[in-house]
């Protein structure tokens, strides 16, 4: 009876064992077409986020939370590379890839895209899909393209998103100020905000209804309350109804 209490035992322990033992495995792969860097960066590095949302996330801390390329910046790269997370507890992911000078997120100084499914090329500048690990799953994102110019376009299969238009920012790179000028084929409601290479949304420089035709404003490099903002990348981004419109522009001091 003691012997058959204690193997009840037992294999409860094992069971318990290898359940708090679970682990799931994140793997993304990476196309760089004649993507070229910054000249100040030494890596591509990728990171993960967990989290309920992409809101409320955040950043796994150390070598756990981090993957690095096998490539040598600054310079123009082709071909594709892998990276992976492994020993990961089930949750809700978030995948950026970024340049930088260091290890840590900290020392990002330009972003080649979040991963996510449903943006083309399944890389978006500022909003990061969610992927989901469930105990030992091991996840294979689709492959996340790099272009060598930073522009996406995003729309329902039957939207003519071409039609509106995100011109390019003049004078880029710019102090103090830069004009954005942008075309809207139909009226309708359009969004234009800035935002950092973190993803972070920091101005909102246009949010309602703007009639057929084009459109400029001019930013001065500040945020929603007013304060300028530091030297860096930055990311205007235009939505409307159907999709959006992403570009790069660079802030100097």
């Amino acid at each position: 009876m003691k012997k058959s209490i204690m193997k009840k035992v037992l294999a409860v322990m094992c069971f318990m064992s290898l359940s708090l033992s679970q682990t799931g495995i994140i793997n993304l792969t990476v196309e760089f077409n004649n993507y070229e860097t910054q000249s100040d960066v030494y890596m591509i590095m990728a990171y993960i986020w967990v989290g309920d949302s992409w809101d409320t996330a955040t950043l796994v801390e150390g070598a756990d939370g981090w993957a690095m390329f096998p490539l040598a910046p600054p310079g123009t790269f082709n071909g594709t590379y892998s990276v992976s997370w492994d020993e990961l507890a089930s949750g809700t992911y978030y995948v950026g890839v970024f340049e930088t000078t260091g290890m840590d997120n900290s020392t990002a100084v330009d972003i080649v895209g979040y991963y996510n499914s449903s943006v083309n090329g399944n890389n978006s500048l500022t909003e990061p899909g969610e992927v989901a690990v469930d105990g030992v799953n091991t996840v294979n994102l689709e492959t996340m393209v790099a272009p060598a110019e930073v522009l996406e376009i995003y729309g329902e299969p039957h939207f003519n998103a071409e039609n509106y238009t995100l011109l390019s920012s003049y004078p880029n790179p710019f102090n103090p100020s830069t004009r954005i000028d942008y075309v809207v084929p139909v009226g309708g409601m359009i969004s234009l905000s800035v935002f950092n290479i973190l993803g972070q949304k920091l101005s909102s420089l246009v949010d309602g209804y703007k009639k057929k035709g084009g459109h400029s404003l001019n930013w001065d490099g500040t945020n929603n309350t007013g304060e300028l903002l530091p030297a860096g990348i930055y990311f205007i981004r235009m939505e409307f109804a159907g999709g959006f419109m992403t570009q790069k522009i660079t802030f100097l001091k």
